[in-house]
């Protein structure tokens, strides 16, 4: 005759794990697949943001740093809008719009193109100083730095308080 074989937890997950480990590992994988989506909507952001800066840079040439960040400012503007149809369709679908989101969007995203202007105006700054030109290609390396840059702040800023049930 067999032992009598203790019934499952009702808190049991799969593979016996707990209620909370089980609710973890689902919160881990939400989280995998948001910053891969984030990540491929980033690509797709950067894209634009580089077809944009290029398109302006051609047209207007500018000569200084500042007009270079402002560059980086118009383009970085019309990526955002990009960014945030995106992100609200796809990467964040599964979140509750909330009263306020957009204006908190357009906070962090704010944050994203200062933080643009920033590196893009310090990269460049530091290029004049050695003695260079600016040309297209130093215009998309400092851009591509500024991107990687803001995805940072603007990562951590969606997650945590626009594109979440429980935002601020």
């Amino acid at each position: 005759p067999g032992a009598a074989r203790r019934p499952r937890s009702p808190v049991a997950g799969r593979h016996g794990m707990s209620g909370a480990a089980t609710a973890d590992a689902g919160l881990l994988s939400r989280l995998a697949t948001q910053l891969g989506r984030f990540g491929l909507v980033g690509v797709a952001n950067t894209l634009v943001d580089l077809a944009f800066t290029n398109l302006i840079f051609l047209l207007w040439r500018p000569t200084t740093a500042g007009g270079i960040a402002l560059v980086t400012v118009i383009a970085g503007a019309i990526a955002t809008v990009h960014s945030y149809v995106l992100n609200s369709r796809w990467t964040f679908r599964n979140t509750e719009r909330s009263r306020g989101m957009g204006t908190r969007f357009l906070a962090f995203a704010l944050l994203g193109i200062a933080t643009q202007a920033a590196v893009t105006l310090f990269a460049t700054h530091w290029w004049l100083q050695s003695g260079h030109a600016i040309s297209l290609a130093m215009m998309n390396i400092a851009k591509l730095v500024a991107v990687v840059a803001a995805a940072g702040v603007t990562f951590v800023g969606y997650r945590v308080a626009v594109f979440t049930p429980q935002a601020i």
